[in-house]
């Protein structure tokens, strides 16, 4: 929204502060000014209005009122508060005001901040009552009064305060239950994923969604870890790989929130027995008589976090987990696969095979070699692996990773009974 600074100073008597002054006064105790334009005499000032807001504050006689409450300028007669028809009554104690912004404001000063933004403020008993205008649909809860109290008070005088020190982790039980779950699956081979809060469809709906098409908080975690596992399986090197997942996270079901663990797996190849994996998985948690819900290509099973059990061995496993942590970021360039295909004599394993493989590969190399074919034919053993290669700080070139590739080929032409093929 663009506002004039001269247009702003025909509602006042009293000059406005310089234009700098007003813009950083606006910032402070209402909207972002997202940039001052001079235009000849004047200045227009780009505000970036609230949602929220934009009843009350559609024009520049909208935007006078901020300016009038936040520098305590009255307006001119003429453009004097209009009723607005506003018959909704919200109450807030000056006790509960002090508690939340953690100052003492005197109760005049919150009785002129509220009267100075038309809200019509009544104190008795230590109670403020106040009737909101039609055009301030953000004000229906006590909250709404404190931080209207609070941002034309001033946020630079409220007093900066430290926690108290604690030596205990509030829910303790679960945090550890939560960091155990990690700890065992990852080792178990699973990715952790976070999922996404909402839905299209649940037992609470949010007042004020994020994305219309979903404003419910979700009921269970199983359909955005199937959703996952399902996009996956799509981007999958390997038709054998298995995508392992899971999900720590809260669910709000009408009852209240929870808090639950999801474990999925995922196979292209559907022959494959994918509620093995699960079972393993459930056994290092020491969870049981839980089904999976299975399908073609997934199997998933969810289940509460306070099933999982807390122990010493648990908590040294934890320990022992963390400090064996090496985090390393992710590559943003594109990678580059790579097969090669060989014949060796009988006997040999293709376990040494990607040894030699790996040994002339170098640092490029992210994956792998991972063996996807095998057959056994005249005596010989046919062998196929995959590499994929990967710069952090660069992208690859096809002449780099060909010098690398031939390297590779020429060591194990140099194997006896090793055949590279074409």
């Amino acid at each position: 929204m663009k506002v004039s600074y001269n247009k702003l100073q025909t509602f006042f008597d009293q000059p406005l502060p310089k234009v700098e002054d007003l813009a950083q006064g606006i910032i402070f105790h209402a909207f972002e000014v997202e940039e001052l334009i001079n235009s000849g005499e004047d200045t227009i000032l780009d505000l970036k209005v609230l949602p929220d807001r934009t009843f009350d504050c559609a024009d520049e006689f909208g935007i006078a009122k901020e300016v009038s409450a936040i520098f305590k300028l009255p307006l001119k007669t003429e453009f004097g508060v209009v009723s607005t028809g506003g018959t909704r009554e919200v109450t807030v104690s000056l006790q509960l005001i002090n508690e939340r912004l953690g100052v003492e404001v005197p109760e005049g000063v919150v009785v002129e901040i509220l009267t100075s933004l038309n809200l019509k403020p009544q104190v008795g008993s230590g109670v403020v009552t106040c009737v909101v205008p039609a055009t301030r649909p953000d004000i229906v809860l006590p909250e709404n009064l404190i931080k209207e109290v609070g941002r034309i008070y001033g946020y630079d005088k409220i007093v900066v305060t430290n926690l108290p020190e604690t030596n205990r982790v509030t829910d303790a039980d679960n945090f550890l239950r939560t960091q155990i779950v990690r700890a065992k699956l990852v080792k178990l081979g699973f990715t952790e994923i976070y999922g996404y809060s909402f839905a299209e469809t649940g037992d609470l709906q949010v007042l004020k969604p994020l994305q219309q098409d979903k404003p419910f908080l979700r009921t269970n975690l199983i359909d955005g870890l199937k959703e996952k596992i399902e996009l996956n399986l799509k981007n999958i090197l390997f038709d054998s790989e298995l995508v392992k997942v899971f999900d720590i996270g809260s669910v709000f079901p009408g009852s209240g929130e929870e808090v639950r663990v999801v474990i999925g797996v995922g196979f292209s190849k559907a022959k494959f027995n994918k509620s093995d994996f699960l079972t393993e998985a459930l056994a290092k948690l020491g969870v049981n008589n839980i089904s999976p819900i299975t399908s073609e290509t997934t199997a998933i099973i969810e289940f509460p976090l306070t099933l999982i059990t807390v122990d010493q061995k648990d908590l040294e496993l934890l320990k022992n987990y963390c400090q064996s942590v090496i985090y390393k970021k992710f590559s943003a360039f594109p990678r580059i696969t790579r097969d090669i295909a060989l014949f060796v004599p009988e006997g040999t394993g293709p376990e040494s095979v990607a040894e030699m493989i790996k040994s002339q590969a170098g640092d490029l190399l992210v994956r792998g070699p991972v063996l996807f074919d095998e057959f056994h034919k005249d005596g010989r053993v046919s062998l196929a692996f995959r590499l994929v290669f990967q710069s952090p700080e660069r992208t690859l070139s096809d002449g780099e990773i060909k010098e690398v590739m031939d390297k590779v080929e020429s060591e194990l032409k140099n194997q006896g009974g090793f055949e590279v093929r074409s």
